[in-house]
């Protein structure tokens, strides 16, 4: 829908596609960088904010991945990052409830 309002942009690199609704400037959290490695672990969407950036990546078959970078962490307490990893619960083929694992992990 933002697409089609005209306030966001969408580009597609690599593997990688990004959902942007500010311009590429140098404080974006989104630097060519992790675009690079972004392009490297797999498909990935982006949705670039100007506070924040969060990449769902899927990196292999039978699981999932959210990294998620924020400008201001917790009470204001500077930058954030936070990386989820999960088995995909939806396309796995393991039994109901059988090998379902997920990780949080938060730096700030």
């Amino acid at each position: 829908m933002a697409f089609l309002s005209g306030q966001a942009i969408v580009k597609k690199e690599g593997t990688v596609v990004i959902l942007s609704f500010i311009s590429d400037k140098p404080e974006s959290l989104l630097t060519d960088s992790i675009k690079d490695a972004l392009n490297t672990s797999g498909t990935c969407a982006v949705l670039n904010l100007p506070n924040a950036c969060i990449a769902n990546i899927e990196p292999g078959v039978h699981h999932a991945c959210t990294l998620a970078m924020f400008e201001h962490g917790d009470g204001g307490k500077g930058r954030k990052v936070q990386l989820v990893l999960s088995d995909d619960f939806y396309r796995s083929n393991h039994e109901q409830d059988n090998l379902k694992r997920l990780w949080c992990t938060r730096f700030s």
